[in-house]
C-alpha cells in the first residue's frame, strides 16, 4: 500500500490505477487469508466484516 500511494505522488500511477491495484491486492489477501484461517476463523471474519459498502450515486452537487 505505501508503494502505491508513493507511486501515486510521484505520478507514476492514477486514480483508476490505484483502484485497480488496490482491488487486487484485496483479492490476494482474501484468497491468502482463507488458505491460513480454519473454517470458525474465517466465518467469525465474515461476521465481523458485515454487508457490502455499497456507496449512494453521485449527486453533481460540491463541484463534481
Amino acid at each position: 500500500m505505501t508503494t502505491m500511494r508513493e507511486k501515486m505522488q510521484n505520478g507514476d500511477l492514477d486514480r483508476q490505477g490505484m483502484q485497480e491495484a488496490m482491488k487486487t491486492n484485496n483479492k490476494v489477501l482474501g484468497e491468502e487469508l482463507h488458505k491460513i484461517l480454519t473454517p470458525a476463523q474465517a466465518d467469525q471474519l465474515k461476521t465481523l466484516g458485515g454487508k457490502p459498502f455499497k456507496a449512494d450515486a453521485p449527486t453533481g452537487r460540491g463541484g463534481r
